[in-house]
């Protein structure tokens, strides 16, 4: 019975999620009725013998009983078996019952076992905010690092939600305060009330000895009274993460989480690291005014002390994805998502969403996983973005505005969400909209460069020919490296569109120095800068000999072998060749790619090879079969980048209609890149546009896109206007006729 009755308990406590005192005071119930039942079996014994067994002394009468006999034989009648078992049911059933009190208890929220959750101080997925742990003697970053922990524990929770340091910068900017302001147990406070945050943890570990004394407490933010409170002691460093453990997952029980969920979650030695070191390495890395390079030395100092820490890697992978640095962010995803099952369930999801939309270009895989991560957290702002993102690539806008209208309503400081909420609403020719949302974001974010290049970029899809003179008022008050960049190119961006040569490479030349000192690969820096001026002899000069110079020198320069093969960007000078003429070189660069390609890059840029086959095949006269492949460009994440090839392929065909419908399309769509295709081709469409528009007789048109054309480089270098003399002289030729 009393082996039954302990796997019994064991099996609740594990499979139920019944408290661990459950097991413990099952055995000492069992072991209080081993006294009972000893002293029955006694009492039967000693009767017995007392009945059946005739002693007598040396003089023949009967010998006398001894004590223990005698009470025996007094007590049989009421000392029985029955009474016993009855007896022994009856201290089982209590005990049961006290362990259905606590449960029921704990599920209606009454008294000490009561949880937050059920006592209705908290909803289901509330926000809870941690505070600062305050650390006590020399080492003042340990209660960051305790901090990190312990929030990164809360965060395995399906009960509640635990905010994420973004949201607390954001919010400290809410209250005109430093976003850099250390969340002490006050201003924890004061934040969680602005916010509607109901509950605060805060806490403190303090040295005691080789030890650790760690406390926690969950306090109401209105009223400052504290709800429960937990003590859990660390023996060494080596322990302090065990102890924490403890104490989150105390904690997790009293908010109101199922024990068997809590019990379930991996320990923070896995979920965080069993070093010490190199979650202190860990903590100082995602400080918000860490610089980046200080940053990612860190992260990886972290892993070489523990290399199977999983959450820096992924830390260190996106911030190399975040930097355009693929080939080192691959790796470290890939090492990431080889830990994901010491990961809590949210962190896997989204580990497994960067693995498959960044390491493998995998599009559904990844939209799979994030959408797995809102199922555990349906306000994490990392997975409503980066769905949305995938969903975009694929062309389904609406569905990616209804998950950035999510995370933009989750959190309206979230500016990412604004930037690609804007551009899902103008892709789906939600123009007023985008404005809508736009105009609010500046409000929110006056000093955001990224987010003053996006406006500049819809202001241009609206129209407004104001640009050069705003890019001019913002100067001043860009003085970051990063915002300098961003300004440059806009304004390079400008020139170009403008004709002005001359001003987009001075630009270029100016910026190219601090660009390289932004990435880990300068000779990229080179690379683009190469492909754009041999880009601009061909579309905008027509200059075919200079052309192919130009792309000569870059396949011989320095910047193109520093290059690993996997950035060469093999597709866009396979395409430039196949542009040239040169057939077999386009060739044999598709093959380089073909073979240095990432499973990624595949995955990505498929309709993209076909978009550069297509064009080897137009090389090649082969026409139609050149349209067929680049039409299957269309359905790929830039439809835009499509057209105008894919007009080229008609025209060489003699397909004029087909010509106009392509190109008008092109000049009617909708899409936030037109800014940065219109550099390169928006010229010689309104040129060809006006011919073909006139060999049908249609002068107004013909005449309206050669105004357009002219309007644009009234200004243009002496390099091009020849084309806008001769624009002028047939816009005149036009109007004559259509007059005559």
């Amino acid at each position: 019975a009393f082996a039954a009755v302990a796997i019994l308990a064991r099996a609740a406590v594990v499979g139920i999620g019944l408290p661990e005192w459950v097991f413990p005071g099952a055995l000492i119930v069992m072991a209080m009725g081993l006294p009972v039942l000893l002293f029955t079996g006694l009492v039967h014994h000693q009767s017995r013998m007392a009945h059946t067994v005739l002693t007598l002394t040396p003089g023949g009468s009967r010998q006398q009983y001894s004590t223990v006999t005698q009470l025996s034989v007094r007590a049989s009648p009421h000392v029985t078996w029955r009474r016993t078992a009855i007896g022994g049911a009856v201290a089982m059933g209590i005990f049961v019952l006290s362990i259905a009190g606590y449960m029921a208890m704990r599920m209606m929220g009454i008294g000490p076992a009561g949880s937050l959750l059920a006592a209705g101080v908290l909803d289901q997925r509330a926000p809870v905010l941690v505070a600062e742990f305050q650390s006590g003697g020399q080492d003042t970053l340990l209660g960051s690092v305790v901090t990190e922990a312990f929030r990164t524990d809360l965060g395995q929770s399906r009960a509640v939600t635990a905010v994420q340091p973004v949201f607390i910068r954001e919010a400290l900017q809410r209250m005109q305060a430093d976003p850099n302001t250390k969340l002490t147990a006050e201003v924890a406070r004061e934040l969680a009330t602005r916010e509607g945050i109901k509950l605060v943890v805060d806490g403190e570990v303090s040295p005691v000895g080789a030890g650790y004394l760690l406390s926690a407490r969950l306090v109401s933010p209105a009223s400052g009274e504290i709800l429960a409170a937990f003590r859990e002691t660390a023996s060494s460093g080596d322990d302090l993460i065990p102890a924490i453990d403890r104490l989150s997952k105390r904690t997790r029980e009293k908010i109101g989480e199922s024990i068997k969920a809590v019990r379930a979650s991996p320990p923070l030695e896995q979920v965080t690291t069993g070093s010490l070191e190199a979650l202190r390495r860990y903590t100082q890395a995602v400080d918000p005014l860490m610089e980046y390079d200080r940053g990612l030395q860190l992260l990886e100092e972290a892993i070489a002390l523990d290399t199977t820490f999983a959450m820096a890697y992924r830390r260190l992978g996106t911030m190399h994805a975040n930097r355009g640095e693929m080939a080192r962010a691959r790796p470290m995803i890939e090492r990431a998502y080889a830990y994901r099952e010491r990961l809590p369930a949210l962190e896997k999801y989204l580990t497994e969403g960067s693995y498959w939309g960044t390491a493998m270009g995998d599009r559904p895989r990844a939209i799979a996983a994030y959408e797995a991560a809102l199922e555990v957290s349906p306000t994490n702002l990392t997975a409503l973005n980066n769905v949305a993102l995938q969903y975009l690539a694929k062309q389904d806008y609406i569905k990616a505005e209804e998950y950035l209208a999510r995370a933009v309503a989750t959190d309206s400081m979230f500016l990412s969400g604004h930037l690609n909420l804007v551009f899902a609403q103008v892709s789906n020719g939600k123009l007023q909209d985008a404005r809508r949302t736009m105009d609010v974001a500046v409000r929110r974010f006056p000093a955001s460069a990224e987010l003053f290049s996006t406006d500049m970029d819809l202001r241009y899809m609206e129209g407004d020919t104001s640009y050069r003179q705003r890019i001019a008022a913002a100067a001043p008050r860009m003085r970051s490296a990063n915002e300098r960049l961003i300004l440059a190119n806009l304004a390079s961006g400008m020139a170009l569109l403008e004709g002005k040569l001359s001003e987009f490479h001075r630009i270029q030349a100016e910026i190219a120095p601090l660009a390289r000192s932004r990435t880990v690969r300068p000779a990229l820096v080179d690379f683009r800068n190469s492909m754009d001026s041999a880009a601009i002899a061909f579309l905008l000069l027509k200059d075919r000999q200079k052309a192919a110079a130009r792309f000569d020198g870059l396949l011989r320069s320095s910047a193109f072998r520093e290059l690993p093969p996997a950035e060469r960007r093999y597709l866009d000078l396979a395409n430039a060749a196949a542009l040239l003429g040169r057939t077999q070189q386009a060739r044999d660069l598709l093959q380089q790619w073909d073979t240095n390609a990432t499973p990624a890059q595949r995955n990505e840029a498929g309709e993209e090879r076909r978009a550069v086959q297509g064009v080897i095949l137009m090389s090649e006269q082969r026409y139609a079969d050149a349209a067929t492949e680049i039409r299957a460009a269309l359905d790929g994440p830039c439809p835009l980048c499509a057209l105008p090839v894919l007009g080229m392929a008609y025209d060489s065909a003699g397909m004029r209609d087909s010509v106009v419908t392509v190109y008008e399309r092109f000049l009617g769509s909708t899409d936030m890149r037109r800014v940065w295709q219109d550099r390169f081709f928006l010229q010689a469409i309104r040129e060809r546009l006006a011919e073909l528009y006139e060999q049908r007789g249609d002068r107004a048109r013909a005449a309206a896109h050669l105004s357009d054309f002219i309007e644009d480089w009234e200004g243009a270098d002496a390099e091009l206007q020849p084309r806008v003399r001769a624009a002028r002289a047939n816009l005149a030729r036009l109007r004559a006729a259509g007059t005559s």
